[in-house]
């Protein structure tokens, strides 16, 4: 269970570090500034997910302020990795946007329609110019009449071009349409709503993974921890030697001398007569 959590957590905190790198990297000017800005980006997201284990921990020993301040920095960094997310998603989905839409059949034919007026225009003016230089002032200015009307050609088409439906063929646009059509919304919306909550579940699975991750590990450090082992002394109980009490019988005459006789011996082992 533990390599589940650890690939877990390693696959959705490089998702969240790429998105956070993918958006600032659309804000930096040079590739300098984009370096520094993807540095930046992944010490947030580490300082992220280490400040949550750290304040989980405090918050188990009794520190509530420090473990407060670890969950203060790890809730304001979470909020903005949910927006870089979001963000660099809906990024990516309005370039592909832009792309299929300036490929488009339809744009490419106003395009060249545009390009070809264009150059008439400069062709007139061109001409004109000629004319008016050789003394030709009358022809120059004829020819200047036909200018206006290129002109209106342009703008015509130009405004066409701005207000051609943007046509999207990926599965994620086409999905937002359908989802829009259903609730009546304006599609960029309900693609701005979908993001956010993709965004949102993502951190909230790198949450619980690391989550579980430092509890697994806290349990692994307590089960391995030094064992104090006590040392007993086994104390032996010297008990004396119990004497036998000699068993006297009052009722019989010299018994009680002979049993004294028979006890107190003398060193050549001979029993004591008298």
């Amino acid at each position: 269970m533990r390599l589940i959590w650890l690939i877990t957590t390693a696959v959705l905190f490089t998702a969240s570090s790429y998105f956070s790198v993918r958006l600032l990297l659309q804000l930096a000017d040079d590739t300098a500034t984009g370096i520094a800005y993807g540095a930046v980006a992944i010490a947030l997201a580490l300082v992220q997910y280490a400040a949550l284990p750290y304040g989980i921990r405090g918050w188990s020993q009794g520190r509530h302020f420090s473990a407060g301040i670890y969950f203060v920095t790890w809730a304001l960094l979470t909020l903005l990795s949910i927006a870089a997310s979001a963000g660099a998603l809906i990024g990516d989905t309005q370039q592909q946007q832009h792309l299929q839409h300036t490929g488009s059949l339809e744009y490419q034919l106003l395009t060249s329609q545009i390009q070809q007026l264009q150059a008439q225009a400069s062709s007139i003016q061109t001409t004109a110019k000629t004319d008016s230089e050789n003394g030709y002032r009358s022809r120059a200015l004829k020819t200047l009449d036909k200018l206006p009307a290129i002109q209106d050609q342009i703008s015509a088409l130009r405004l066409q071009l701005s207000t051609l439906p943007a046509s999207s063929n990926t599965a994620a646009s086409a999905l937002f349409e359908r989802i829009a059509r259903q609730l009546n919304a304006d599609p960029d919306q309900v693609m701005t709503g979908a993001y956010l909550l993709v965004a949102v579940l993502i951190e909230l699975a790198l949450t619980v993974s690391v989550s579980a991750l430092s509890e697994g590990m806290a349990i692994k450090t307590k089960d391995h921890s030094p064992k104090k082992f006590r040392i007993q002394k086994n104390t032996e109980q010297i008990r004396a030697p119990s004497i036998p009490t000699p068993t006297i019988n009052k009722t019989e005459p010299g018994t009680f001398t002979a049993q004294l006789k028979s006890l107190i011996r003398p060193p050549d082992g001979r029993p004591v007569t008298s």
